[in-house]
């Protein structure tokens, strides 16, 4: 499963401003997971933190096959470096991983704070 789990095509939307922590272990998904034909959408501005609570699977992000493509993941704040993509045309950018010990960009404290958590 995913924190954050789409499917099929959802044109024009998007994903944002969202804090997923403290996911449990399973097999497949991720935090954010857009599944099979998902696209045309933005995930952008969103915190993942706490990937160390998972015991096996932590992938910030899902993007298992090629069915999915137009994606757009912009500004995201991730605590592992365990992603998947193997989308078409599924661009990554402003990617920030935070390191164990580091603090969170003042950006990524801004979601977490506005997040409604």
């Amino acid at each position: 499963g995913g924190g954050i789990y789409a499917l099929s095509a959802q044109p024009n939307s998007t994903v944002d401003g969202n804090w997923l922590f403290n996911m449990g272990a399973g097999a497949g998904g991720g935090a954010y997971y857009p599944d099979q034909s998902s696209a045309y959408w933005t995930i952008s501005n969103n915190v993942f933190s706490n990937a160390s609570f998972c015991s096996d699977d932590c992938e910030w992000l899902h993007v298992w096959q090629d069915s999915i493509h137009d994606i757009d993941i912009v500004n995201s704040y991730v605590d592992t470096t365990t992603y998947e993509n193997n989308g078409i045309d599924v661009t990554m950018e402003n990617t920030v991983v935070v390191e164990e010990g580091q603090d969170w960009p003042q950006e990524a404290k801004d979601i977490m704070d506005n997040a409604g958590v």
